[in-house]
């Protein structure tokens, strides 16, 4: 009795029984051995006296053995930018798997010559930027819509007891009349309203307090609950008590938990921003968060501040 072939999964991918026997394998993979079965075959055929038929065995058998395998090898070195980059290509999902197959027949419709290079760069950056991902945890830098689609997720998605921490340092990027600022405010507040906390330091200069607590995205974080926690320090105390912290802060990043950290940019090409998973990044941001929280007072004590200086001035 024949043993049953039973299919394998591997990787969340169905293995199906290999019906190649030993022998036929090899006979595939070898031209070598290709070329001896001509060999013998041509010889069979002499025996029986089919000269001629021997004689196209030794001569075709050997060139079409040859041939094929340089059609193999020529196939195979043109898809192997492709093969790189399935590496790093999720095809599990059926989504990326239709959007991979997609790749594959554009790829194999540039026939052209001079587009070859032009094709494998595109393939290169691809896998460039998937293994900087796969490996860094990393992106790229976002524009705006894209850097706004990564943060109202995570921020949409945070549980109660979980924790935001963000940095704010440039008032001319934040904070400003728009409708992503509007929602930006808003799920901070709904966030702080299920127990999520929202801590947030602002660093400003000096001519820029009374500005800061005037500003109405601003207002709206004071005295909302305990657990939404607004705090400042101006740069020039910075730059006077710990100068390499205050030029390590970049733009301002906003983080959720130990998940991810995602990096303000001022950018006028349209970029905004970061996103890192990298845990070592992570774990270096939150400790220039706790340092910088160190020289932090509570923003509505400035609020307050003002106030009385104001009305002292009035007097």
């Amino acid at each position: 009795m024949a043993k049953s072939q039973k299919s394998t999964n591997i990787g969340g991918w169905k293995k199906e029984p290999d019906n190649k026997t030993d022998w036929l394998r090899a006979m595939l993979t070898f031209p070598l051995l290709e070329a001896i079965i001509a060999l013998v075959l041509g010889l069979i055929f002499f025996q029986f006296k089919l000269k001629t038929l021997a004689e196209l065995t030794w001569v075709l058998g050997p060139l079409l053995s040859v041939s094929r395998r340089a059609f193999e090898k020529h196939v195979e070195n043109e898809f192997n930018p492709l093969k790189k980059l399935t590496r790093h290509v999720d095809l599990i999902q059926s989504d990326t798997s239709d959007s991979f197959k997609r790749i594959i027949q554009f790829y194999a419709q540039i026939t052209e010559p001079d587009f070859r290079e032009i094709k494998e760069n595109i393939l290169r950056n691809t896998e460039t930027q998937l293994s900087n991902l796969a490996h860094n945890k990393r992106s790229e830098e976002l524009d705006t819509g894209e850097y706004f689609n990564w943060l109202f997720k995570f921020l949409a998605n945070t549980r109660p007891g979980s924790r935001i921490w963000a940095i704010s340092m440039n008032l001319s990027i934040e904070w400003n009349q728009s409708q992503e600022e509007d929602t930006f405010l808003q799920l901070n507040l709904n966030a702080a309203a299920r127990t999520v906390i929202v801590e947030r330091i602002f660093v400003i200069p000096e001519d820029a307090l009374e500005n800061i607590v005037s500003n109405k995205y601003i207002k709206a974080q004071l005295n909302v609950n305990e657990h939404l926690i607004p705090l400042f320090v101006t740069k020039e105390h910075l730059e006077e008590v710990d100068k390499k912290l205050l030029k390590s802060l970049g733009e301002g990043i906003i983080a959720v938990d130990n998940q991810v950290v995602l990096m303000d940019i001022a950018s006028g090409d349209g970029f905004r921003g970061i996103v890192t998973m990298n845990p070592t990044e992570i774990h270096n941001w939150h400790r220039r968060f706790k340092q910088l929280r160190v020289y932090a007072s509570d923003i509505d004590t400035l609020r307050s501040s003002l106030s009385s200086t104001s009305s002292n001035l009035l007097h």
